[in-house]
C-alpha cells in the first residue's frame, strides 16, 4: 500500500464524520457551550488528563523555557514559521487567494537566503509582509465542509473533525516529512521549541482557564480554541467567501478575537 494511503483513507473518514448532520456553526462561546457533545465520554476524561499534564508538566518546563533570552526564543518561532511557509502557499492556492500565496513564496525564499535558513525573518522588516498561517483544516472550511464535534486530543486540547483531517493531510505533505537523520533531529528541535514558545505566548490564557472549576475549564479549553480557529479562518474579515449567511463562520464581534499565538 502506498504511504500516503492510508493518511487519505483517514481523511475521507473524519470528512465524512465532520459532514454528517452538523448543524450551522456557533455564534458565540454559549452557544457553542449548549451545543451536543457527541464525544464527551471521551473528552471530558482526556480533559482531565491534560489539566493535570499542563500544571503538573508542561507549566514547570514553560517557567525554565522564559528564563532563555527572547532572542534566542524567536529564532527557534522564526525557523519553525519558515518550514510552514510552503504549507501556508499551497493552501492559500487551494483557497483561491494567489496574492498571499505569492507573498508566502516571496517570504520563504527571503527567509531561507538571508535569513539563515529561517532563522531570521527577514522578509517582515524587508517588505512590510507578515506571515499567513494558512493549513488545510481552513481550506476544508472555505470549502465548506462543517466542522464536526471537538475531539479532546491529549496534550493538543480540543479540535474539530474538520480540523484533525486537515491537520493529516498538511503532516503527509510536510517538507520535513522528507527530512532524516541530523538533519531531522535538529528540525524536530526547533519545533519543540516553537511550540514551548507558542504555549508560553498563552501561558496566562491557559492558567485562567485550568485553574477554574472542572465545567468551566472544560468548556472554556473548547471555546478558546475555537476562538483560535474562527480568526484564522476568517483572516480578520467577517465572512468567508461564497457562503451563505446560515453556514458562515461567526464573525470576531460574536466570537471575541483571541490572544495572538503565531
Amino acid at each position: 500500500m502506498p504511504p500516503k494511503l492510508p493518511a487519505l483513507v483517514l481523511i475521507a473518514a473524519l470528512a465524512v464524520l465532520a459532514g454528517c448532520a452538523s448543524p450551522p456553526p456557533p455564534r458565540s462561546c454559549e452557544e457553542l457551550r449548549t451545543r451536543p457533545d457527541p464525544l464527551s465520554p471521551w473528552n471530558r476524561p482526556m480533559h482531565g488528563v491534560n489539566r493535570w499534564v499542563d500544571r503538573k508538566v508542561i507549566d514547570p518546563v514553560i517557567n525554565v523555557w522564559m528564563w532563555f533570552p527572547e532572542l534566542f526564543r524567536d529564532r527557534f518561532s522564526d525557523f519553525s514559521k519558515n518550514l510552514k511557509a510552503p504549507r501556508n502557499m499551497i493552501n492559500n492556492l487551494f483557497q483561491g487567494d494567489v496574492i498571499s500565496a505569492g507573498a508566502e513564496t516571496m517570504r520563504f525564499a527571503l527567509n531561507t537566503t538571508i535569513g539563515i535558513g529561517g532563522l531570521f525573518d527577514v522578509a517582515k522588516p524587508l517588505t512590510g509582509v507578515k506571515a499567513d498561517p494558512e493549513d488545510f483544516g481552513q481550506t476544508l472550511a472555505v470549502w465548506g465542509l462543517p466542522a464536526g464535534p471537538l475531539l479532546e486530543m491529549p496534550i493538543r486540547g480540543p479540535r474539530t473533525l474538520r480540523d484533525l483531517a486537515g491537520g493529516v493531510v498538511d503532516g503527509a505533505f510536510s517538507i520535513t516529512t522528507y527530512f532524516a537523520g541530523p538533519l531531522e533531529i535538529g528540525v524536530r528541535t526547533m519545533r519543540y521549541g516553537n511550540r514551548a514558545e507558542r504555549r508560553a505566548r498563552l501561558d496566562e490564557v491557559l492558567d485562567e482557564t485550568y485553574e477554574q472549576d472542572f465545567e468551566a475549564s472544560y468548556h472554556g479549553a473548547q471555546c478558546e480554541y475555537y476562538k483560535q480557529r474562527v480568526y484564522r479562518i476568517l483572516d480578520g474579515d467577517l465572512k468567508l467567501p461564497k457562503q451563505s449567511e446560515e453556514d458562515r463562520e461567526p464573525a470576531p464581534e460574536e466570537i471575541p478575537e483571541p490572544p495572538i499565538a503565531d
